[in-house]
């Protein structure tokens, strides 16, 4: 499982295995009442990435879930844009997709809007 947390959108996204995960943006920024995560399964050709999103509250939101390749030799490039609605504790679903390699080979970002902000759900760190 890669695991998540969210900043604000105008906090520097880190490079995937920077190691730890992000803190809260800025000082005058509340957390949002959400947090992501993005499952990884290894299939019999790839891996299969889907992230959801999961709340203390109802909400209803947009989402942005944006995959890239890592690895040398090769371009992978996949956005997924669009809206959700969250009930209290029930994982939303935010994009998934099924791609050759393992997750290693991959930097994934989910940005959320809510509430009239974005935050940046940065990925920082692999568990798979």
């Amino acid at each position: 499982m890669l695991d998540i947390r969210n900043t604000s959108i105008m906090a520097a996204l880190l490079a995937l295995g920077a190691g730890g995960l992000a803190a809260s943006a800025s000082a005058h920024d509340s957390a949002p009442p959400f947090s992501c995560t993005v499952q990884s399964e290894e299939t019999r050709t790839g891996v299969h990435m889907a992230g959801s999103l999961t709340t203390a509250e109802p909400i209803v939101g947009t989402y942005s879930l944006k995959i890239q390749s890592r690895r040398a030799g090769t371009s992978v490039s996949l956005q997924q844009t669009g809206e959700f609605e969250a009930a209290p504790d029930t994982p939303a679903p935010l994009g998934s997709a099924t791609l050759p390699g393992d997750a290693g080979d991959y930097e994934v970002a989910i940005h959320v809007g809510w509430n009239g902000r974005t935050y940046a759900c940065v990925v920082l760190e692999q568990d798979v």
